[in-house]
C-alpha cells in the first residue's frame, strides 16, 4: 500500500539524509495527505505508524512530534 511505502521511505531517508528535519517533515506531510485523500489507507497508515514508532527511540519520536506540530502550526495556525 502507498501508506506503507511512504513510511518505509520516511524511515530510510530519516536515517540517510543530512537535512533530517525537512526530509522527515516532507514525508510526514505525504503520509497525512495520502490518508486524507484515500480513506482506505487510513487504517494501514495508522498501523504502520504504530509499528514504526515502537521500533524507534524516544529522541526520534520527540523530533517527529515537534515537526508535525510545527507543520500544523505553520500551515493552519495563521488562518
Amino acid at each position: 500500500m502507498l501508506g506503507h511505502r511512504i513510511i518505509c521511505q520516511l524511515l530510510h531517508f530519516s536515517l540517510s539524509e543530512t537535512d533530517k528535519e525537512e526530509t522527515i517533515s516532507w514525508y510526514l506531510v505525504q503520509v497525512i495527505q495520502s490518508a486524507m485523500c484515500f480513506s482506505s489507507l487510513i487504517k494501514d497508515t495508522v498501523n504502520q505508524a504504530t509499528f514504526w514508532t515502537k521500533t524507534m527511540n524516544l529522541t526520534a519520536i520527540t523530533l517527529i512530534s515537534q515537526i508535525i506540530h510545527k507543520d500544523i502550526k505553520d500551515q493552519w495556525g495563521s488562518q
